[in-house]
């Protein structure tokens, strides 16, 4: 159990700006770069869902996932502190991202993901 109460949490999750996985998403960019892989941006006015990388030309939404947040099926490690917590958060996590998903392929754009250790140690050639 959260050993805050529910204000002084949602105080504390308002305080935290997001940020973005800077490494991984740099990795990624670098590798658009090198192979030469143009029209793409980062942020779009018109696109409330936040990809990390957009095509607006193809229409393709790309978000990097975090193994821990986004729960990758391969390697997640359930904490350890405030279990029941952290698994609901990251549940609804994974739930708001398929809704997101839904969204995004409903105005006919297409959805990749890659997760993040796959980025970061084995890059996806064959996609970019």
């Amino acid at each position: 159990m959260d050993n805050l109460t529910k204000e002084q949490r949602s105080r504390n999750m308002a305080a935290i700006r997001s940020s973005g996985n800077k490494t991984t998403e740099r990795a990624l960019r670098l590798l658009l770069k090198k192979y030469g892989i143009k029209g793409w941006c980062r942020h779009i006015a018109k696109m409330s869902d936040k990809p990390d990388f957009i095509f607006p030309q193809d229409r393709a939404a790309v978000f990097i996932d975090g193994r821990f947040w986004n729960k990758c099926p391969k390697c997640f490690v359930r904490p350890a502190i405030e279990e029941n917590y952290w698994i609901i958060k990251i549940d609804n996590n994974v739930r708001r991202g398929k809704l997101i998903n839904k969204k995004i392929k409903s105005i006919n754009w297409t959805v990749l993901h890659f997760w993040e250790h796959s980025v970061k140690n084995h890059p996806p050639l064959s996609v970019v």
